[in-house]
Formats: C-alpha cells, structure tokens, sequence
C-alpha cells in the first residue's frame, strides 16, 4: 500500500540575522522538541559562553530569564543554577553563593546526575573557605 500526501508548496530561503529570534523561540518550545531533535534548552549554553568570558552580568540575567521561562528540563535549570552560583563566587559574593548552592541541595529532586553532588561539594569547599584565617 502506498500512501502518497500532497502538499502545497514550499519556498525556502536563506536565514537572515532578522530571524534568529524567531529560532531561538522555536528552539527554546519543548513541543518543537519532538520534531527538531533538540534535547535542552539553548540558554545553558549561552550562559555557560557568557561565564567562561566572564560576562557575569549578562550570564546572570540570563539565568534568571530562562527560570522565568518554567522549563520542563529542570536539570539543565539546575545546571544553571550551580553556574550562577560560580559567578556569585567570581565575584567574592560567597554568601549568595552558598545559598544558590543549597537551594539545588534542598530543591533539586534527581540526585543521579551528579548535580546535587556537585552543589554539595560547593557548598562544602565554601564552608572550609570561611573557616580558614585571614590574613591581612
């Protein structure tokens, strides 16, 4: 049996740098991502470029604005999180740092993908960190 379905139609045409919103909405739909392949948000890793380049703020306010978008991939969510915590830490802002590192402890319910760990292991290294003496 063949089955044959025609369709109207189609024009394609180059992307243009106009268009990259629209992608980036369309990458960012979990619906989209049962047809596109894609698996995880594409915010992690522009935050995680924007870290490495030490473009703290707009790493953060990226944070932020992919919490806002209440993603069902709560582990990338979480991997953001351990990265804001580390630009907390970049900037010497230990307190905020430990906190963001604890709400994945106490909030964060997979604890096989090694996140949880690595929030402990922060929080745990920030801890011996105030313990040590000053020196000045």
């Amino acid at each position: 049996m063949n089955i044959t379905t025609t369709l109207p139609s189609c024009r394609l045409r180059a992307l243009e740098p106009s268009d990259i919103e629209l992608i980036y909405l369309w990458e960012n739909d979990p619906e989209v991502w049962r047809v596109g392949g894609t698996t995880a948000p594409l915010s992690y890793q522009r935050i995680a470029q924007f870290v490495e380049e030490q473009n703290y703020d707009l790493a953060e306010e990226l944070v932020y604005e992919f919490a806002d978008k209440n993603s069902p991939q709560q582990m990338w969510l979480a991997r953001s999180f351990l990265l804001l915590g580390d630009i907390y830490v970049a900037r010497d802002n230990l307190f905020q740092a430990r906190a963001t590192y604890q709400s994945i402890v106490d909030g964060y319910t997979s604890h096989d993908d090694g996140i949880v760990a690595a929030a402990k292991e922060r929080v745990e290294a920030l801890l011996e960190k105030a313990e040590e003496p000053t020196t000045k």
